[in-house]
């Protein structure tokens, strides 16, 4: 059994914004996560002595911003990133997949990976099936490549029924990005490795912006993640972050 390498001991978390009897999702292993206050311009300048002085207003809340490294995704949490739907495809078996004009040298692609237990026969009125030393399957992505036909040729298309696993799909911009809810649960080395949380009621995130499919130096990139901490006008004002949020740890003996 293989066992996944994780960077901390936090997990962060998320679900729809406003729907509390969602079930909560993994994001997936993050490396840092960081949250960010800024606070806004508030109150008036003077202008009767010539230095423009900034005089007292009313405190404003300000703004809060995330910003994390992940470096394992989840379908859920990339149809996130991507504005996008996820659909299981289940696992089970074609018994007829028909293929576009072959010939020695042409690689097809069969509409499933993981292929297993190919067999391909021609369209004549009996069926005849075409041996395995004429083509190779390449079963992890679905490709079957033929390296020669026999002689008499087959009657064209030729059909292929195989056995397939299941699979996750992500579409891409299909969906109008929404407000998540965000509940990071980690631990405060510092303090006795107390457990705390760091729930956000709702987090804009910003669509995905660098996703590193191959990197030539041998690095282990990440997948940066930011968003804009909203303001939840329904929610009390517990804690320390008031309607954004709040922060909680337990306290250790």
């Amino acid at each position: 059994m293989n066992t996944p390498y994780e960077f901390g001991p936090g997990k962060l978390y998320f679900r729809p914004a406003g729907e509390p009897s969602a079930a909560w999702q993994s994001f997936g292993d993050l490396s840092a996560l960081s949250l960010s206050a800024a606070p806004l311009a508030g109150g008036r300048s003077e202008n009767w002595s010539g230095n423009r002085g900034r005089l007292p207003g009313q405190p404003l809340a300000g703004t809060l911003s995330l910003s994390a490294v992940l470096h394992r995704l989840t379908s859920a949490s990339l149809a996130e990133l991507v504005s996008g739907a996820v659909a299981e495809q289940a696992g089970g078996a074609v018994s007829s997949y028909t293929l576009p004009p072959v010939a020695p040298g042409v690689e097809v692609r069969l509409p499933h990976l993981c292929v297993s237990d190919v067999v391909v026969t021609d369209s004549a009125a009996t069926p005849t099936t075409i041996a395995p030393e004429h083509y190779a399957v390449h079963g992890s992505f679905g490709a079957v490549e033929f390296v020669s036909l026999p002689d008499p040729a087959p009657t064209q298309p030729l059909h292929v029924a195989y056995a397939h696993l299941g699979a996750h799909q992500v579409d891409l911009l299909t969906q109008a990005p929404r407000p998540l809810e965000l509940r990071y649960e980690g631990i405060n080395i510092a303090a006795g490795n107390a457990p705390f949380v760091l729930e956000l009621w709702q987090v804009e995130i910003a669509r995905l912006k660098d996703l590193v499919l191959l990197d030539s130096q041998r690095r282990l990139p990440g997948v940066p993640l930011s968003g804009d901490v909203l303001l939840d006008t329904s929610r009390a004002r517990p804690g320390m972050l008031g309607g954004f949020g709040r922060f909680t740890q337990a306290v250790m003996g």
